[in-house]
């Protein structure tokens, strides 16, 4: 883990990521998949992270989104836990559409990163008008954001 570079992430902001061919790969669970990777600023203690993911078209029956899971580290870069984001809603932002959902973060995290799951965990449902519900296929690329909250450490 020692030769992955973690970016930085702003407190309390929105930060503008995604996942493309041309981001780095990481083996976990037996699969490479791209990822992106960050770090809890110093002195701050992060206890949930939201994230948006945005769909990659309009046309619901045939939308699909990146479905992130998360691999927290220690401060050692040691992998605590790899958890999905759950508890989706629908996201409605000028001129974009997708799904936010929430993660815990493990008390002793310093690191993370975040990777396209397979829907195997879970995906988001999106329901319209009428009783339609329409499931969000997972992408292995695509854009999203994240927004760290927590507290000082003390």
């Amino acid at each position: 883990m020692s030769e992955v570079t973690f970016r930085p992430i702003p407190l309390g902001q929105d930060l503008e990521l995604g996942l493309s061919a041309a981001s780095p790969t990481y083996e976990i669970g037996g699969k490479r998949r791209h990822f992106v990777a960050l770090k809890i600023p110093d002195g701050f203690e992060a206890t949930a992270i939201e994230i948006k993911s945005y769909l990659t078209t309009a046309f619901l029956p045939r939308a699909s989104a990146v479905v992130p899971e998360l691999v927290f580290l220690d401060a050692n870069h040691r992998v605590l836990d790899t958890r999905p984001a759950e508890d989706f809603e629908v996201l409605r932002e000028f001129g974009r559409s997708g799904v936010t959902g929430r993660v815990n973060v493990p008390v002793t995290a310093r690191y993370f990163m975040v990777m396209a799951g397979d829907g195997s965990r879970g995906v988001p449902v999106i329901h319209r008008g009428g009783g339609s519900s329409y499931r969000v296929n997972p992408a292995a690329l695509g854009d999203f954001s994240v927004r760290v909250f927590g507290e000082q450490r003390k």
